[in-house]
This record gives C-alpha cells, structure tokens and sequence, in this order.
C-alpha cells in the first residue's frame, strides 16, 4: 500500500515529462528550423529559451539553400508526415507559401497578426513576418555623381544602361525571381513580355547571387544594380554606394516604358518578409505553440531588430515610431509605395516565369 502514492507521483512525473517533450521519447525541448544566419541570431534564441522554459534546438539552412531561396523549406517538404521541426523561420515568403499550399502549416487565427500589414502576414494566419527586406536599387556614388539614380525595374531595358545595369539570376535565386513575379503581378502580360525581351536585350548583368551585385556595384563594373534592401543598408554603411526603394515615384513605371502618366500601374517595391510559420503535426506541440506566440510579440520584434538592423520591423506600430536601432534610416514599410501583390498571388506566377526565363537564357547549370 505504501508504494501506490511513490507510483501515483512516478506516473504524474512520466506523464509531464511526456507532455514537455512533444510526446518523442527526446528530452524536453522545442524544435527550431531557421534560414536566419547562425550568428546573428544567437543571442535572439537564447532569450526566446529563457521564455519558452526549455531548450530550443536550432537548425539552420545552408548558404546555398539561403541563396537559392529554397533555405530548409525542401527538407520541411521532404519530412512531411515525420516532421521534426515546430517553428520555421524562413527568408523566402515564396517557400513559406509553398508550405502553406502543402498543408506543412498550421494556421493561427491569433487578433495579435492584425498589428502587422496585410503583405507581412497570411490571410488564414499561417505565417507572419518577423523582420522585412524591401528590393531597392542600388547605385555606385560615382558613376551617378549629379544624376537621378534609376526610378523603376523597367530601367533595366533602357538603352542608355545597356551592360551597365545588374541583377541576381531570378533563375536561381528566391529575392530576384520573387521580384520579377511582382512585376508579372502587376503587368499584363502584353507589356510584361516585351520587357523581359527588351533586359535580355540590354545585355544586364545576370549575376550568380545577390552579394555579387553588391560587389558589381561598388567595383564600378555595374553603374546599378536591384537587390535586397538588409544588403544594400549594410554596404552603404562602408562602402561608395546609396540605395533607393524601386518604383516609388507616381508614374514611374509607365515613363521608364516610355509610356504615358497613368498608362500603366506604379509596381511599387516588393516586400520581402521573413515569415515564421507552425509547423503541423509537429514533434512539440505544446513548446511550439509557446515558442511562436513569443516570437510574435511586439518584443520579440524590437529585438530583433536591435540585432538586426538591416532587417525592417514588420508592426505597425514600430512603423509609426522606429526602435533606437531603425532611427535615421530611410526605409519604413509606412512610408514606402508597396507593391501590393499578395505572396499566394506571386507564387502562382513564379513556376510559370520560370518556364519563360528557361526559354529566355537558358536552363541554369547546377553548380
């Protein structure tokens, strides 16, 4: 008789070390995929732990899943069924779209997504941005010394920066193909087409990742160049070049098409979140709800953005008044004439843009 309460206490021990755990077997802990750089991202995660209240085992994407955009949402496909993650935080809204579609995400109607804008979080709630990049031109200080730096995407086909103009190859990397897609978005195809033709044409500089274009740029041996915005922000930092959002001028799309005001749509500059979904049918169910409703907080993005500047915060309401570590820095997703095509949309231009720029240059060796 003396036994059953030490058993009674030994079942209730098991039987919350179980819940901790995900119900694994593991010990307890909480499972996180990140395409986020390792470094950077460190002293984030050490106090997500301290919250959540046990360890958070960390996975991250290689460079070449990172570049190509793809980042760990292939191994996430590829576990489906088996899944060993519970949080992903990706770069690419594009692979976390894909996801959604696949049904790998859970959705989360949480009345906290609604302090963020419509384009930095799914409409079912199964992503929301933490942090955002914008595509921007990028321009060598020199070479536009008293000139307007460019005005729209479509300057690329212009005659007057034929060979001088640079991009990563869309083919292969998530940002580029991403921005093109917007484009296509925004177009219609009769104008849309003509220009990829007329950038081929215009001989621009098809480079193998978006820091070669950083490179291009401030080498001299591109005058411009389109690239992502937390890149563009950390080279103007030391480096002789400036940035501008793209498409940001009334009608500046149409008179870089040699078009007249109003004849066609201003695309307005992509938004580019870095999405944080819940994975479905996750190994934690319990820590990884916790987990993500930390990352979601309003202090979770302020400090994310003390560690990483580069990135925009992605609430309203650091919009309205930016952390110490955005102030003085000109890119505000408030202020900013956003392309408003939804990341469902682009995706589904993405797989048939990439079939017309396989005809167009070729099909992409594999390195």
């Amino acid at each position: 008789m003396r036994v059953r309460p030490y058993i009674q206490k030994c079942s209730l021990f098991f039987g919350a070390s179980v819940l901790l755990s995900g119900c694994t077997g593991q010990e307890p802990g909480v499972n996180l995929y990140t395409d986020m750089d390792a470094a950077t991202i460190k002293p984030i995660v050490a106090q997500w732990e301290r919250e959540v209240g046990v360890p958070i085992r960390v996975t991250h994407a290689d460079a070449k899943g990172v570049q190509s955009g793809m980042g760990l949402s292939q191994r996430l496909m590829e576990e489906k069924g088996s899944l060993k993650a519970d949080v992903y935080w990706g770069r690419d809204v594009s692979a976390m779209q894909k996801l959604v579609v696949d049904g790998t995400m859970t959705p989360m109607r949480v009345t906290l997504l609604n302090a963020l804008p419509e384009l930095c979080r799914e409409d079912k709630g199964n992503w929301f941005g933490l942090g955002a990049r914008v595509r921007v031109f990028l321009y060598n200080k020199k070479a536009f010394a008293g000139k307007k730096p460019p005005q729209s995407f479509a300057d690329l086909a212009r005659p007057e920066w034929k060979g001088k103009a640079a991009v990563a190859d869309p083919r292969t990397n998530g940002s580029s193909n991403y921005h093109l897609a917007v484009v296509y978005t925004a177009l219609i195809e009769s104008d849309a087409n003509p220009l990829l033709d007329q950038i081929k044409a215009n001989a621009v500089q098809i480079l193998p990742s978006e820091r070669a274009v950083i490179d291009a740029v401030t080498s001299g041996k591109a005058a411009w160049g389109i690239t992502d915005s937390d890149l563009a922000e950390a080279a103007a930092l030391t480096k002789p070049v400036a940035y501008t959002a793209c498409d940001q001028a009334e009608s500046s799309t149409a008179r870089s098409m040699g078009r007249e005001d109003g004849d066609i749509y201003t695309i307005g500059t992509p938004v580019l979140p870095c999405p944080v979904g819940l994975l479905n049918t996750r190994p934690s169910s319990i820590e990884g709800r916790k987990l993500y409703g930390i990352m979601l907080s309003l202090p979770s993005s302020v400090m994310v953005s003390k560690n990483i500047p580069d990135l925009i915060p992605t609430y309203n309401s650091l919009s309205e008044n930016p952390p110490e570590s955005r102030k003085g820095r000109p890119l505000n997703l408030s202020k900013l004439r956003l392309s408003p095509a939804k990341p469902a949309e682009v995706a589904k231009k993405q797989t048939v843009l990439l079939l017309k720029l396989n005809r167009l240059f070729g099909t992409p060796t594999t390195p």
